[in-house]
């Protein structure tokens, strides 16, 4: 589909985007009172549309202010999970050898690049749709191999 938006500095609608398989529009109006101001235009005559209108997202998914909350809280646990899972272990049968092994392993997935991580990242298929987006499967165009090393003095 295209989809198209009125502006002042033209007297027709201009394209603004256009969506394919598995896309999405008119989500905020699932969320706000807000009028939206875009077209859609069906590119070809088999295309399906899905419609869910405000009363069944609501009952299904949740009010926006309850999907706030609960994301909130996710993120929240997500937090406390990852602190957790990047402590450094302290197991018992883990010597220091090995606490400074994966000490340095840490180091060094952190100088893999911050400004574009997911420049390596090759799409191979989409899994699926979740409520708040694609889920894709993906493949790392590198590998990262972690040598123990012996220090010698």
């Amino acid at each position: 589909v295209r989809v198209t938006q009125s502006t002042e500095a033209s007297a027709e609608p201009q394209e603004i985007k256009t969506l394919g398989v598995g896309d999405y529009f008119g989500e905020k109006a699932l969320i706000s009172e807000d009028v939206r101001s875009a077209n859609i235009i069906c590119n070809k005559n088999d295309t399906q549309c899905l419609v869910v209108d405000r009363e069944n997202f609501n009952q299904m998914v949740g009010t926006y202010d309850e999907l706030q909350s609960y994301l909130k809280e996710y993120v929240e646990e997500l937090s406390r999970s990852d602190e957790r899972r990047n402590a450094l272990p302290h197991s018992p049968h883990m010597d220091s050898a090995e606490a400074q092994h994966f000490r340095r392993l840490r180091e060094k997935i952190a100088l893999l690049s911050a400004d574009r991580p997911f420049q390596s990242l090759e799409v191979i298929a989409t899994l699926g749709m979740g409520g708040f987006g694609r889920v894709e499967l993906v493949s790392i165009n590198y590998t990262l191999k972690c040598i123990p090393t012996q220090v010698t003095g």
